[in-house]
C-alpha cells in the first residue's frame, strides 16, 4: 500500500511539473534563449528561441535573436529569413537591419547589404 502510494504521489508531482513547464510563456521561452545566447551555447537557445515562436509567432525579439544564433552557426539563409520575419513584425528597429545586411554581406549581396545599412542609419544615426 505504500508503494502504491509513492508512486501515485511520484505520479501527480510529475503532472503538477509538467503542466507548468508547458504553460510557461514565450517571454520565459525567450528569456532563457537569451541566456543560451550570452553563454555562447547555440544550440540550446535555438531550441528556446524556437518554443518561444511557436507560443508566439508574432515575437519579434525571438525572431531577431533566433537570426543571431543561426549566423553564428553559419546558417545564413536561414538567418537571413528569421530577420526578414523581424522586420516584417517591426521595421523601425535599426539594429535588424544592421544584423540583416551584414547576412547579406556574408552572402555577397552587396547591395542589399548597402541597402539595409543605410536604412539602420536613417532608424539610428548612431549605429
Amino acid at each position: 500500500m505504500k508503494s502504491k502510494l509513492f508512486f501515485i504521489l511520484i505520479f501527480l508531482l510529475t503532472l503538477i511539473t509538467a503542466d507548468k513547464a508547458f504553460s510557461q510563456s514565450a517571454e520565459y521561452y525567450f528569456k532563457k534563449g537569451v541566456e543560451y545566447l550570452v553563454e555562447e551555447d547555440y544550440s540550446q537557445a535555438m531550441i528556446y528561441f524556437n518554443v518561444a515562436i511557436e507560443k508566439d509567432p508574432e515575437l519579434f525579439e525571438a525572431y531577431h535573436n533566433r537570426g543571431i544564433v543561426k549566423d553564428k552557426l553559419e546558417d545564413l539563409e536561414g538567418a537571413l529569413k528569421d530577420f526578414d520575419k523581424a522586420i516584417s513584425i517591426d521595421n523601425k528597429r535599426a539594429e535588424t537591419f544592421f544584423n540583416r545586411g551584414y547576412v547579406k554581406e556574408k552572402l555577397t549581396n552587396f547591395q542589399g547589404a548597402l541597402d539595409d545599412y543605410n536604412q539602420a542609419i536613417k532608424l539610428d544615426h548612431n549605429i
